[in-house]
């Protein structure tokens, strides 16, 4: 059973019922950095957020390191879990129009396949994919811009469990 607990720097739930303080790893916040027992391990958090949902796995193995990941055969209990929601963006138009380029210059080694494939269902006289793709050429698109927004810690969630 999952207890959250009130904290201004970041979330924190306890998954024992119970628990008391001396019963969870201890733990510090310095900024976007979460130190870990007695300066065993720390953790700039803001590193490791990506463009989806990160989760890292703390736990003690069976020589009583603490170690980042589930390492089979050598962790024995988790100790806490930090949840990194994915990166937010902020997107705008910016009002200008930019054309998308020549179709033949983004092609990558990987993509022959689905340009053939595209080439196939286009209706192009003659069968004439260079055509097809030249007609490319002058398309044009407005231009969307991600900014990514400033990471806060408040948005992660620290889990810790009841050390045996």
């Amino acid at each position: 059973m999952a207890k959250k607990v009130e904290s201004a720097l970041i979330n924190i739930a306890e998954q024992s019922a119970g628990l008391d303080e001396g019963n969870t790893i201890k733990f510090a916040i310095s900024g976007n950095r979460i130190t870990f027992g007695d300066d065993e391990l720390t953790i700039n958090i803001e590193r490791h957020e990506r463009e989806f949902d990160n989760t890292l796995d703390l736990c003690r193995d069976k020589f009583g390191n603490l170690v980042m990941g589930v390492i089979p055969g050598r962790a024995e209990m988790f100790v806490a879990q930090l949840s990194i929601p994915a990166r937010e963006f902020e997107i705008t138009e910016s009002g200008s129009v930019t054309s998308i380029g020549s179709p033949r210059e983004r092609i990558t080694p990987a993509q022959p396949f689905a340009v053939a494939m595209a080439a196939e269902s286009l209706e192009v006289a003659g069968g004439d994919l260079t055509l097809a793709m030249d007609s490319m050429d002058e398309m044009e698109m407005p231009q969307e811009i991600r900014t990514p927004i400033p990471f806060e810690l408040k948005r992660c969630t620290l889990t810790l469990w009841a050390l045996s």
